[in-house]
């Protein structure tokens, strides 16, 4: 069975593509997204967190650190 439009734009793995969803107002739009994407998200693991903190030699740079999910400092 072929992906639908939404659901092969939720499984690309590139950087740099968007989903647009467009209807008019009322028919359940919103509702289905977060649906799908909450369904999409239990099956995944979670992504790293980004911080971004200031970098004192060159403040036009901030410093990015990764972490894994979760953690807590």
């Amino acid at each position: 069975m072929p992906l639908k439009p939404f659901q092969f734009g939720v499984a690309m793995q590139r950087p740099g593509y968007n989903i647009f969803a467009m209807g008019d107002s009322g028919t359940g739009r919103s509702s289905y997204v977060l649906s799908y994407l909450k369904s999409e998200a239990k099956r995944r693991s979670a992504p790293n967190e980004w911080a971004y903190i200031n970098n004192f030699t060159e403040s036009h740079r901030p410093k990015a650190i990764e972490f894994a999910p979760g953690l807590r400092v």
